[in-house]
């Protein structure tokens, strides 16, 4: 699964995001093989405003694993500023449930007048990097 945390500062990198979310992986709650597989930040670049955020893409596996950190890490601090973990969704024209009501359905109105989506982001960034076989965070239990 893959989570999302947004708007980190700029200052973060990976050593820190993987210590945010060290003190969950040596928990044993579960008692399976949890790891991070995957850590991408991008810094985005909105033109209408003229200013950059940065989001972390962390890719962490079991999926159970996953929803337990979205619990436990939302609203906590990284670098001193407290941010959201959530779910990635990638979105998709064919998986957007209005487009498929509408065709079912003609007469059904449409709740959101327009997309929510900004249109002036911009990747100007994005570095990542693959975790494979990390002894501190690889484990098995």
């Amino acid at each position: 699964m893959r989570l999302i945390l947004v708007r980190i500062p700029a200052d973060t990198n990976k050593q820190d995001i993987k210590r945010f979310f060290e003190p969950l992986l040596k928990r044993r709650f579960f008692f399976k093989k949890k790891s991070i597989e995957n850590i991408e930040i991008l810094k985005l670049h909105d033109s209408s405003t003229n200013s950059c955020e940065y989001h972390a893409l962390v890719t962490i596996e079991p999926d159970s694993f996953a929803k337990r950190a979205i619990l436990k890490l939302n609203r906590k601090p990284i670098n001193g500023k407290h941010i959201a973990v959530r779910e990635y969704h990638n979105r998709y024209w064919h998986n957007d449930l209005r487009q498929q009501n509408n065709t079912l359905n003609p007469n059904m109105p449409n709740r959101r007048i327009m997309d929510r989506r900004r249109k002036n982001l911009r990747v100007l960034e994005s570095d990542d990097i693959r975790i494979t076989g990390h002894k501190n965070f690889h484990r098995t239990f």
